[in-house]
């Protein structure tokens, strides 16, 4: 009985599509949907109109160049609201009723670093659709060690070099602001001297 029920729910599975991964029934296109990032590989299919159809990495400023329309920036962008953005330049004297499908093909994948005094120090990948702050990659790496100055956590920005010292255990308390962290940060929790 457990079988057949699994083999019911798998074909139900590929019949509807399985979630927001897979292929689009109508346009056949293969990705999925969700946020666009900097240098993710993105296709961009119109319907019935294969020469206007493209894919392919998306540039240091996020932008896919689209034949007639030229570069569109997409990063940072739904894979919804991309498509809307498109089919409204397609209709600005272009084609009438166009229907377009963005998907994303290959996601860049963003990380953070953290070093010393954690229980498990690594390199950690950033969530696709919400944000990471210091105080959640410190529980990601196990929390502190019993030696560990918490008052004076490092964290080096990857965009500006700067490095700014943290004090953990007030934003732990909430009487101080928890940082977001962007890609390539580096988050170095150092020992305490007693």
């Amino acid at each position: 009985m457990k079988t057949v029920v699994r083999f019911l729910f798998l074909l139900l599975a590929v019949v509807s599509g399985g979630g927001v991964s897979g292929q689009n029934a109508q346009t056949g296109v293969a990705g999925i949907s969700g946020m666009i990032g900097q240098y993710d590989t993105v296709s961009v299919t119109v319907f019935r109109e294969p020469d206007l159809s493209s894919s392919g990495q998306l540039g240091r400023d996020g932008k896919l160049s689209i034949p007639l329309i030229g570069a569109i920036k997409m990063e940072g962008l739904s894979t919804l609201r991309a498509e809307q953005m498109i089919e409204a330049r397609f209709r600005d004297g272009y084609l009438r009723r166009p229907q377009v499908t963005v998907r994303i093909l290959k996601k860049q994948v963003q990380t953070v670093t953290v070093l010393g005094q954690v229980q498990q120090p690594g390199v950690f990948t950033l969530p696709v659709n919400r944000v990471l702050t210091v105080v959640e990659v410190i529980g990601m790496a196990g929390g502190v060690t019993e030696v560990a100055d918490e008052k004076k956590v490092m964290l080096r920005s990857a965009a500006t070099g700067r490095t700014t010292i943290l004090n953990l255990k007030e934003m732990m308390r909430g009487r101080a602001q928890d940082v977001v962290l962007s890609k390539g940060d580096v988050v170095t929790v150092p020992e305490g001297w007693f």
